[in-house]
């Protein structure tokens, strides 16, 4: 699937939120994976990024280029029915839609 760089940080930001829930059955073992993958993406994309002293990224022309290359990136999907149980919001399924298996009901 191709993502830009900024959808890709933006998935792994929730992921991240939603590895602190309590998660029961296999879906964890998938949400583990899914982080991990998106996480090394991610991780590769935040160290070539230039930040300020508070942590934000640094507005600049380079970033931005940064920000809005696109990728081909091989990411597992996930069922929309896993997520069914879990507190997440619309803006953070709007987010995760990319990576989101709708199944039968496409």
């Amino acid at each position: 699937m191709k993502l830009n760089n900024v959808e890709l940080i933006n998935i792994h930001n929730v992921l991240q939120a939603l590895a602190q829930q309590k998660i029961a059955g296999a879906f964890k073992f998938k949400l583990l994976k899914l982080t991990k993958a998106v996480g090394e993406e991610a991780r590769t994309v935040i160290e070539s990024l230039e930040f300020k002293e508070d942590g934000k990224v640094k507005e600049s022309e380079e970033n931005e280029e940064i920000l809005k290359v696109e990728q081909d990136v091989s990411l597992p999907k996930i069922n929309e029915k896993d997520l069914e149980p879990l507190e997440i919001s619309v803006a953070d399924l709007l987010v995760l839609e990319p990576i989101i298996d709708k199944g039968d009901d496409k």
